[in-house]
């Protein structure tokens, strides 16, 4: 038992190292440096993700052709780095890709940033509505609380001191309920103005389109 504990264990090790490569031996031994520099580029990663196939090809002998790959690498990125991509990408909860970090795509930095701020603006009115939505959900509970309260008010199994007091928790009740009324009022001005701010910064950058 101890042995085959032992054994799998260095299968599972061999299977974790292996996993890690970005290339296999076939992949290294067949590469074309120009396509994978190619794919590299059109997922933004940075072109030092080479080194990461250099040392995964090292073992098998084969060494990765840095032109070919910086050439693809650099079409990739071009296709990858547009403004369109990167207005969406913060609300996909993405990083900023290494890829495009560079002063040749300037104008992605710029989009993501816009991005940024736009989703920022949208959390914020989506916070609202939910607050929006616990408060009305709150409220219809406790007028539920008071409806059944009512009932037992009425009924003829109900003693006199429990009827006072269900009268107290009614009026209690209300008061919450009439707090929250105020609350809800609030929050609907609140809503409105991030609404204006999400509206505003979406003309502010030309992208009233935007959903």
């Amino acid at each position: 038992m101890k042995n085959m504990a032992a054994v799998s264990g260095l299968l599972l090790g061999v299977l974790a190292l292996s996993s890690c490569a970005t290339l296999d031996k076939d992949e290294c031994m067949t590469a074309d440096w120009y396509s994978i520099g190619f794919e590299d580029g059109s997922k933004g990663r940075a072109e030092n993700y080479l080194s990461k196939h250099r040392k995964a090809c090292a073992k098998h002998g084969v060494t990765p052709d840095f032109n070919q790959y910086s050439q693809g690498h650099n079409r990739g990125t071009d296709s990858f780095c547009t403004p369109d991509r990167a207005l969406r990408m913060p609300a996909d909860g993405s990083q900023f890709p290494q890829g495009c970090a560079t002063d040749t795509y300037e104008a992605f930095a710029v989009a993501f940033g816009q991005g940024e701020q736009i989703y920022a603006a949208k959390l914020a009115v989506e916070a609202v509505e939910q607050a929006l939505h616990d408060v009305e959900y709150t409220v219809e509970e406790l007028q539920q609380q008071i409806a059944e309260n009512e009932a037992a008010i009425v009924s003829d199994a109900t003693t006199q001191e429990a009827r006072r007091q269900l009268l107290d928790d009614n009026r209690a009740l209300q008061l919450e309920i009439d707090a929250l009324y105020a609350e809800h009022a609030l929050l609907l001005e609140h809503l409105d103005g991030k609404d204006i701010e999400l509206r505003q910064l979406l003309n502010y950058y030309g992208l009233s389109g935007l959903k």
